[in-house]
């Protein structure tokens, strides 16, 4: 709310927060994804694991939500709050209209269905917002969410060549991918920090 009156500094700050946002769910997101065996398993009960298929497609949220909160504070912050009411409303009756018949004719993965396709109205919101602040979405998420799937990949291929046994070598992975994470992230974008701390201290 501090920058609505400067759109091109309001953008900048938007883009950091954006990439925070997702600099902080894409490493939980990817790694509840390569361990959700053992994670499912262990936690959970391996009763658990035929619900796979349906944690997947609920999975799909990660990819938007990160972006999606911020901009409703963005369009709170700018005075457009029967904007964000509206996209709620639009979500809660989306679900229930692509819910109940995808529930009917396939079971609880209908929901999962539904959920995706919920998800992908938030396209909408990403133009409204564009369109009050200039910012740009894929260029800045795409960088954490490339370390995150690499990383990703290495937890997967170690998984695979020594499998999860017990909570305490779980405990080692998810460490293991948060840290391996987290030096990448300051090896390649360790500016981005810094920017975002300068961004959210500017005085308007």
């Amino acid at each position: 709310a501090r920058f609505q009156h400067d759109r091109a500094m309001l953008g900048a700050v938007v883009e950091r927060v954006i990439w925070a946002t997702n600099a902080l769910a894409a490493p939980a997101a990817v790694l509840t994804l390569v361990l959700f065996e053992p994670l499912t398993r262990l936690l959970f009960g391996a009763q658990w694991l035929a619900a796979q298929p349906l944690f997947l497609l609920l999975w799909s949220a990660n990819l938007f939500v990160p972006t999606v909160t911020p901009l409703l504070g963005l369009m709170n912050a700018l005075g457009r709050s029967r904007t964000a009411l509206a996209f709620a409303v639009i979500w809660m009756v989306g679900t229930w209209l692509f819910g109940a018949p995808l529930i009917v004719r396939f079971g609880e993965i209908g929901y999962g269905m539904a959920n995706v396709l919920v998800q992908l109205t938030n396209l909408a919101l990403f133009r409204v917002a564009q369109k009050q602040v200039p910012f740009a979405v894929l260029k800045t998420i795409t960088p954490a969410w490339l370390v995150a799937a690499a990383m990703g990949g290495i937890m997967y291929l170690l998984e695979r060549a020594l499998p999860v046994q017990n909570h305490f070598m779980l405990v080692l992975y998810l460490l293991g991918g948060v840290a391996i994470y987290a030096a990448s992230v300051h090896f390649f974008n360790r500016r981005a920090f810094t920017q975002a701390r300068e961004l959210l201290r500017k005085k308007p």
